[in-house]
């Protein structure tokens, strides 16, 4: 199973990313990243990253699946604290990669985010 833990559902995937995940896992399953409120100091973000961290190791532990991993990507402190959770309980942390195609339109910049592959996030740095 792949838990995506981001902004961005499953449903919004690019039909690339949604491809490659389902070459690797099972199941997709969506937690919706938090609005993580930037007047938070670090012991709010410690708080929800036990929250979070906790659910999601208990839904891996339930999964029947032989491949697991947790797909993390938003609020960086709380990116930084959630996979480092998670990391010390063997869940696998993956963040997918992309490209940026960049368009000037008059004042306005347009960027296109095209989906390349999934990356594990690095332990024991």
């Amino acid at each position: 199973m792949l838990i995506n833990f981001s902004n961005h559902l499953v449903k919004d995937w690019s039909d690339a990313q949604l491809e490659d995940a389902r070459k690797i896992y099972k199941k997709l399953h969506d937690i919706p990243f938090p609005n993580v409120d930037p007047n938070a100091d670090t012991e709010d973000i410690l708080k929800l990253s036990e929250q979070y961290s906790s659910y999601i190791s208990k839904l891996i532990l339930k999964s029947e699946d032989k491949k697991n991993a947790v797909h993390v990507m938003g609020e960086h402190s709380l990116i930084f604290a959630v996979v480092s959770l998670l990391q010390k309980n063997d869940i696998t942390c993956i963040v997918s990669t992309t490209e940026r195609n960049s368009e000037i339109n008059g004042n306005e910049k347009i960027s296109k985010f095209n989906f390349v592959r999934f990356r594990e996030y690095p332990k024991n740095v």
